[in-house]
């Protein structure tokens, strides 16, 4: 199946080579960032690679270093850095393909609160609603029975 997402060859040393896909579509997995809520799936990769445990004495190193792939493929992911908000952070994964909804059984689920319908949207719904019978009843006077 053919995916719309560029496929690691087209991307340059500066994105993360081995970013998961879905087993369904093959589309890339969508991450989204905690600081601003930009998601995608073609994040770049950040200049700083931190160790899991910051009381370990592991240095930090770059991300856009073929060995720092090589580890994110066998562990955790690399910090990524947002085009937006320019924040770097681990990727967390969202738990449904947004193409196809497989189930990958882990992942983020964002949080959706239904707004709570306003007094303003209330009314305003109410006013419409008379002003389509008001017409109504004026064109029935129009044009009689």
């Amino acid at each position: 199946m053919q995916s719309d997402d560029p496929s690691d060859s087209e991307l340059s040393d500066s994105y993360w080579s081995n970013w998961p896909r879905c087993p369904a579509c093959a589309h890339r997995r969508r991450t989204e960032c905690p600081v601003c809520g930009v998601s995608g799936s073609d994040i770049p990769l950040a200049d700083a690679w931190l160790p899991d445990n910051p009381d370990e004495d592991e240095p930090v190193r770059s991300s856009r270093q073929p060995s720092a792939q090589r580890q994110a493929a066998a562990g955790s992911p690399p910090l990524l850095i947002c085009p937006c908000c320019d924040e770097p952070f681990r990727p967390r994964f969202f738990r449904y393909c947004e193409w196809c909804g497989h189930d990958f059984g882990a992942g983020w689920e964002p949080a959706v609160d239904p707004e709570p319908l306003g007094q303003r949207a209330v009314w305003t719904a109410a006013g419409l609603i008379l002003l389509g019978l008001a017409a109504l009843a004026w064109f029935r006077l129009l044009l009689g029975p």
